[in-house]
């Protein structure tokens, strides 16, 4: 992405573990549902449901990639298992 483009992600350019998993899963399921992806920009929010780190924004852009998901969500390529309000975000495309 160039730089200064409306479309450039807040945080960093990493793709967390979860989105690897989520292409490999993906191309081996004939339906994949998602859970456990949460939107909102806040750093109390855990990274992990299963420790207490918190996510590290320097890293990842959690809400880029939110969006990403939306995206698949829209085309029918996952099912995103999130409340009904972030469903109807509006993606930056």
């Amino acid at each position: 992405m160039r730089k200064n483009s409306p479309y450039m992600p807040v945080g960093g350019i990493t793709a967390p573990s979860g989105m690897y998993g989520l292409f490999f899963l993906m191309h081996v399921c004939r339906k994949t549902y998602v859970y456990g992806f949460d939107p909102r920009d806040d750093p109390s929010v855990k990274c992990h449901y299963f420790d207490n780190i918190r996510c590290n924004r320097a890293v990842h852009s959690f809400g880029y990639l939110f969006d990403l998901l939306l995206l698949l969500h829209a085309a029918g390529y996952i099912q995103l298992q999130v409340p009904q309000q972030y469903l109807t975000r509006r993606v930056n495309a």
